[in-house]
């Protein structure tokens, strides 16, 4: 990870009048910023890969260095994203089951399936509220071919959704 420079350096690699070869603008600086961070650590206790100048970082937040604040972040939406997906998969898998069950007739145990299922898109909706809708879309053409089946068997009448309020 390249940072940027706090501290530049001009030197010269000829000292009385010969050329030293091993004496370089970035060996000089190298040694230079390795000495002043050296320094730091052991008179302020700061160490210099996790410093974070108080002004930059907002209030209430910890002490930690911006590419650890974006790695835990990263890792909190690859866990939604992994739940989301094991729910959605859980859906696909059982809501097929349900409506072969649904259109036989077979109720009874289609309100198990259906008891099954509803719990799981009503945490999709929580996450990901465009996805329920479209999960509601398919449940409603399915149970739009046995309308006369009881309200239990259907995936529908067992969502918790909320209500919309009417806007005035």
């Amino acid at each position: 990870m390249v940072r940027p420079n706090l501290s530049h350096l001009i030197t010269s690699n000829i000292i009385n009048h010969e050329f030293i070869k091993p004496m370089t603008q970035n060996a000089a600086n190298y040694a230079a910023k390795k000495a002043m961070n050296k320094a730091v650590l052991s008179v302020l206790g700061e160490d210099n890969t996790l410093y974070m100048p108080v002004h930059q970082r907002k209030p209430n937040t910890p002490k930690i260095p911006l590419f650890v604040a974006r790695r835990e972040e990263l890792d909190k939406l690859n866990k939604q994203i992994f739940l989301l997906k094991k729910k959605l998969e859980h859906v696909k898998n059982n809501i097929g089951s349900w409506a072969k069950t649904f259109i036989a007739e077979m109720f009874d145990i289609s309100e198990k399936r259906a008891g099954e299922i509803a719990p799981v898109i009503d945490e999709i909706e929580i996450m990901e509220p465009d996805l329920a809708n479209e999960l509601d879309d398919i449940v409603g053409e399915i149970e739009e071919l046995k309308e006369e089946a009881p309200p239990q068997a259907k995936i529908s009448n067992k969502r918790k959704r909320k209500r919309r309020r009417r806007s005035p």
